[in-house]
């Protein structure tokens, strides 16, 4: 029996046999080519880049039920980067000028990447570097002909990639370890998505261990556990077992309201993009939506769609849940690629064309979206919510879109609530500096925390060599969000979280004490966040924000708010 401490990537507990995931042979044969080798290297080259695109896109449709916002963002990334041809045509170049085979080209152009980018300061930039190597790997698995064999049971691998989990069969895979992996790489996102307990950051562990060795994984104390003695197995079953009575037990708040331990209420609504989303969202007897990401209806076509398109899809999304419903506006550009939209490939997408941007300067496409909305608004309460905003001028063009809007649809008889609540998303440091100007002109702010914590701190959550500089338990965070909700409480507008930290059960007591009233989260977590705020009291949560604000250090913040003392 051996015990390994590691670092947590997504909760739970989960046991099984390993099934390790074999690492590609990367050995350099130092072998030079003849110039019919080159040509015909060249000629494989050429196939696997577009049966890669093929691949990447078969994923898409494959794992729709899965796909979440960032989910489709890793995806698209990695198709945009391999159409870039950048990468393609130095690997090329390589095979060209050095005559060495595909695996090699492949290899130092990785090298290449990787250097040049993890010198740049820009953060964007540094995440190219895992979608990099993800690449490489996907290009030398199809030219090795690397067999896919069935995962299951608890997965290791040297660095589990997307494109391994993406391979993963529903329900099969019960935990995954890795040597190396980040908490907000790729693969973390997507293991997160499928809920799987993961557990990396332990050196060793794959030549220390076989196949069908059994693994019992307990991410909730970043530990692992190899060929378990009897008594060690039998005390983890039971504790296994619990974890899951613990998962049934909180279907007891299924339909329930989210309620404080001292009876006060609070509300709580989910996000959605898709129809896996909707289940989910109807399993859980969700009440209302706090975000509907558009871009998601615009995924599977091939040209824009109809304002009736559009419509009788909300309508179908949304039918089944009663309350109110925050539709977001097309934020597609940067890295969500759809091709019929003809956005240019940048160097920098997170700060690029996209969003509101995209959408001012192509009117007709911000008109199909609140026609539709529009008609939506006549049989349910339904609110616009506008992202990627940094000047009250955007706001003031999009309210003159959304009345030209009513006056169209005025003019064909269609019935619609005239008026209907236009909000923006609070995800920029510029929108929060100017949010006590923005609340004049708007009836709720919704905060996107994941966005607004990535700016603030100049750090990407994908990036590992910044990962420790992404953290919420920073006062220029906590001080962006205090902003926003002063702002808005001086102009008597609601302002709620739609972002990832709203379901972080120890960063959910600080939104309650800053006095944010509403927050939305995933489907799966819903039930989760009611059962925290049924153990926690409204006056803990404002006696920790007190003292939060006296702290001045991340790690006082952070270590004070994990201890529960308060």
């Amino acid at each position: 029996m051996e015990k390994y401490i590691g670092k947590s990537i997504v909760l739970g507990l989960g046991f099984g046999e390993i099934t390790k995931i074999k690492p590609l042979d990367l050995k350099n044969q130092h072998i030079i080519l003849s110039d019919q080798q080159v040509i015909d290297e060249l000629a494989k080259a050429n196939n696997i880049y577009k049966y890669s695109v093929k691949d990447l896109e078969n994923e898409i449709v494959e794992n729709k039920a899965i796909l979440n916002e960032e989910t489709l963002a890793i995806i698209n990334g990695h198709i945009i980067l391999i159409e870039d041809e950048e990468i393609t045509d130095r690997i090329n170049e390589i095979i060209q000028e050095l005559k060495v085979d595909f695996v090699a080209a492949c290899l130092k152009t990785q090298a290449e990447f990787i250097e040049i980018f993890d010198a740049m300061e820009d953060p964007y930039i540094k995440e190219r570097i895992a979608d990099i190597k993800d690449i490489c790997h996907r290009f030398i698995k199809l030219y090795q002909n690397v067999d896919s064999k069935e995962l299951s049971g608890i997965v290791l691998a040297i660095e589990i990639t997307p494109s391994d989990i993406l391979n993963f069969e529903a329900n099969k895979v019960l935990g995954i370890i890795s040597e190396r992996n980040t908490s907000n790489c790729h693969a973390a996102i997507l293991a997160r998505t499928l809920d799987i307990p993961f557990v990396t950051a332990i050196d060793g562990i794959y030549a220390a261990t076989d196949d069908a060795d059994l693994a019992l994984i307990d991410a909730d104390m970043s530990s692992v556990i190899i060929n378990p003695n009897k008594v060690v197995f039998e005390t983890f079953k039971t504790k296994h077992q619990e974890y899951l009575t613990s998962k049934v037990e909180l279907k007891k708040y299924i339909g329930k309201d989210a309620v404080f331990k001292d009876n006060k209420k609070f509300d709580v609504g989910v996000n959605i993009g898709n129809l896996a989303d909707c289940s989910i969202a109807l399993e859980v007897k969700a009440n209302s939506v706090g975000l509907f990401r558009s871009e998601y209806l615009y995924m599977d076509l091939e040209d824009f769609p109809s304002v009736d398109y559009l419509y009788n899809k909300y309508l179908e999304m949304t039918k089944d849940i009663p309350g109110e419903i925050t539709i977001r506006t097309l934020d597609v550009g940067g890295d969500k690629s759809i091709n019929y939209f003809n956005i240019a490939k940048e160097a920098n997408p997170y700060l690029g064309y996209r969003a509101i941007r995209y959408c001012l300067d192509h009117p007709e496409v911000l008109i199909t979206q609140f026609k539709a909305i529009l008609k939506l608004s006549a049989s349910k309460e339904v609110k616009i919510m506008i992202p990627m905003i940094t000047k009250l001028d955007e706001v003031l063009d999009a309210k003159k879109i959304l009345k030209q809007s009513m006056l169209e649809l005025e003019k064909e008889k269609i019935d619609f609530d005239s008026k209907i609540k236009l909000g923006i998303m609070i995800e920029t440091p510029a929108s929060v500096l100017i949010s006590d100007i923005l609340a004049k002109h708007l009836d709720f702010f919704s905060i996107g925390t994941n966005d607004l914590l990535q700016y603030t701190m100049a750090a990407d959550r994908n990036n590992q060599s910044v990962e420790a500089n992404y953290n919420p338990y920073s006062q220029a965070f906590i001080n962006m969000i205090d902003i926003t909700i002063q702002s808005a409480k001086r102009h008597n507008i609601p302002v709620s979280v739609c972002g990832e930290i709203a379901a972080n059960k120890d960063f959910l007591a600080i939104l309650v004490g800053l006095g944010i009233e509403k927050i939305s989260v995933t489907p799966s977590a819903l039930l989760q966040v009611k059962k925290v705020l049924a153990n926690t009291t409204f006056e803990e949560c404002k006696k920790l924000v007190d003292k939060v604000k006296k702290l001045e250090s991340e790690k006082d913040i952070e270590a004070y708010v994990l201890s529960g003392k308060y």
